[in-house]
């Protein structure tokens, strides 16, 4: 069974990982950021500054086969 966890990132450092991840997705594996190479490796723009902005953490849990 999958367990799906979602918690929203209000630490500065889980912010970071956020966009860090989303570099990873956007930019490396997806390839829809091929011009840019980021020196910090993060993915964000002007909407990220904002007060009201909130970034979603989600993963999935796989349960563990007996």
């Amino acid at each position: 069974m999958k367990e799906v966890i979602a918690s929203l990132a209000a630490r500065p450092i889980d912010i970071r990982a956020h966009l860090r991840v989303r570099w990873s997705v956007f930019g490396k594996e997806e390839g829809y950021l091929p011009s840019l190479e980021a020196p910090v490796s993060m993915e964000f723009d002007g909407f990220d500054g904002l007060s009201t902005t909130r970034h979603f953490i989600v993963a999935i849990r796989e349960e563990e086969r007996r």
